[in-house]
């Protein structure tokens, strides 16, 4: 039986890890944040963590906008 992790840190989840994305991660990981990537290209997102940006985590979803989830109202006629 494992014992569970327990992140003490402060940490962070990135979308997208093309070049923004993985700067930002070298950045925050370089000033001790956990965190963790996630990109729709696996390649992309290897290559972000074989650079040290943070560890990849695969999408379960695809990702909805606030645009979408907002309340709608009727329009006028």
């Amino acid at each position: 039986m494992g014992v569970p992790s327990v992140q003490l840190g402060p940490t962070a989840r990135i979308v997208g890890t093309g070049l923004i994305g993985t700067s930002l991660g070298l950045a925050l990981r370089r000033a001790g944040w956990d965190v963790s990537l996630t990109d729709p290209s696996p390649t992309a997102a290897a290559l972000a963590r074989d650079l040290g940006a943070g560890s990849w985590r695969a999408p379960t979803t695809t990702p909805t906008s606030w645009w979408s989830r907002r309340p709608r109202t009727s329009s006028p006629t």
